[in-house]
């Protein structure tokens, strides 16, 4: 009791004494560069009287994609989906694959975990990650579009939208995201679903960043591809403004089962610990973990203390080193 009570302390003092040069953003900081980055290029389209540049750089997009609705929806909103993922999460792997550089091994959330990994694991969780993008994703996304089609397909592609509304659905996107994630992923947690649904994902105690969406194909479904296209087809968000929200969803997954907290990049400490302990932190943002109080065990912990955005190169072990609580006779 005593030792317990004396870690507490200690942790309760590590986020009293925080570091001045971290903060703790609970959204990709994806978000906030994205943001940044339209504000002032529209800004400096009124003082400049140029095109915008987003809306120069997606009509280029047009001029080679074409503006045919079935390639946009369904052809290329896939082909670019895939890029994303698999061009990003491949850096990652062979980061694994190789221990290098070995520079980066120090951001490892859980130390000397696959290192290095099985690749007749590897090739199998690729094969189950493949098959749910192409069986799965590619039929959701000709849903999507048979919907549009119903409705009249009223977006015109090259008339990009303002920088009030691109925020506006960004906000609705990360919240329905948070919201569908949540509770289809808690309800994965029940006895049925988890034995012969989840439990699959969890076969990765230490995941890695492809990993994210090793899992049953109805799992995908519900819990990875359905909220994060739900905010888009709520707010009927203009293409250009759904390939941004793919590429900040897929990367936020990518990293928070990369094993790695890297610096100026969304901590990954939050959803690496429910891979850890399994019966916590169900959510992307932590907002309904708060809500619902299944955080508690992560907030008594010094995970909870090095979840935030490093704006150095140490890493959140140097910054916040485990506590050891010497026993007492």
């Amino acid at each position: 009791m005593k030792d317990n009570k004396k870690s507490k302390e200690l942790i309760s003092n590590d986020k009293k004494n925080l570091k001045k040069t971290d903060r703790k953003l609970i959204i990709n900081p994806l978000f906030f560069i994205v943001i940044i980055t339209y504000f002032v290029t529209r800004i400096l389209q009124v003082f400049t009287g140029t095109q915008h540049f987003w809306s120069r750089l997606w009509n280029k997009i047009i001029d080679v994609i074409g503006d045919e609705p079935f390639g946009v929806y369904v052809v290329w909103t896939t082909i670019f989906s895939f890029c994303v993922y698999w061009i990003f999460g491949s850096i990652f792997t062979f980061m694994d694959l190789t221990l290098s550089p070995k520079s980066l091994r120090k951001y490892k959330v859980q130390p000397n975990t696959n290192e290095a990994i099985d690749k007749k694991t590897l090739f199998d969780a690729i094969k189950v990650i493949l098959f749910n993008q192409i069986f799965v994703g590619i039929p959701l996304a000709y849903f999507g579009y048979y919907v549009k089609r119903r409705k009249g397909f009223p977006e015109n592609f090259r008339d990009v939208p303002g920088f009030e509304r691109v925020v506006l659905d960004l906000i609705v996107c990360i919240l329905v995201d948070e919201i569908g994630f949540y509770y289809s992923h808690r309800l994965f947690h029940k006895g049925f679903f988890y034995k012969h649904i989840h439990k699959q994902h969890h076969l990765w105690q230490s995941p890695i960043a492809i990993t994210a969406t090793y899992c049953h194909p109805i799992e995908h479904m519900l819990s990875n591809v359905l909220p994060v296209a739900g905010g888009s087809m709520i707010m009927q968000s203009h293409t250009s403004v759904q390939w941004i929200w793919i590429t900040i969803a897929i990367l936020t997954t990518l990293n928070n089962h990369s094993g790695y907290h890297l610096p100026f990049s969304h901590s990954s400490e939050f959803h690496d610990f429910h891979h850890l302990k399994f019966v916590e932190c169900f959510g992307k943002l932590g907002l309904l973990d708060r809500l619902h109080n299944t955080d508690k065990l992560f907030r008594e912990t010094i995970n909870s203390s090095r979840h935030r955005v490093l704006f150095s190169l140490k890493s959140a072990r140097e910054r916040y080193p485990d506590r050891v609580v010497k026993k007492t006779l």
